[in-house]
């Protein structure tokens, strides 16, 4: 039987925060369908990184995909 253990782990917002305004500008400043790629999606998965910065990466590349989905292509 698999029994999980709790951690405690202080995550850093602010740097969590920076990371994501750079994933924001590679986005938007690289050409239309170069970002995010499998290989990009699939090494963050792989990082040691905790869940909720992990989270976060996921949203914002879904929120991105969405809103090109939608017509609205980063100029």
């Amino acid at each position: 039987l698999y029994t999980h253990q709790e951690e405690s782990l202080y995550v850093d917002l602010t740097l969590v925060r920076l990371g994501l305004l750079r994933l924001n500008f590679l986005m938007e400043s690289c050409p239309s369908g170069s970002l995010p790629d499998s290989h990009f999606l699939n090494s963050l998965l792989i990082l040691d990184s905790p869940v909720i910065a992990k989270a976060a990466y996921l949203v914002e590349c879904a929120h991105f995909v969405r809103c090109c989905s939608l017509g609205q292509w980063p100029e």
